[in-house]
């Protein structure tokens, strides 16, 4: 069975190259449905979806410490001891 590409598919490390996040990142996002995406043969690589990689309110947005937070989990705030 021959499988073909749309010109509009990339790779994990591509789109992680695009939206400023790490290829796991995606692949996480991947799975959890939150990137238009497929499997190659099902356990094959991710291909994603170009067009839709527009940064939405969902995405993670790198931190300079090397984490990732979104609207869903924003970091807690320090406690207060007092």
């Amino acid at each position: 069975m021959e499988m073909t590409m749309t010109t509009d598919e990339i790779s994990a490390e591509e789109a992680a190259a695009r939206l400023g996040l790490h290829p796991v990142t995606v692949a996480r996002m991947c799975r959890e449905k939150r990137l238009q995406a497929r499997k190659i043969g099902g356990r094959g690589p991710w291909r994603i979806r170009a067009s839709a990689l527009v940064p939405s309110d969902t995405t993670p947005t790198p931190q300079s410490d090397g984490t990732t937070s979104t609207p869903e989990s924003p970091a807690a705030p320090p406690s207060r001891q007092g």
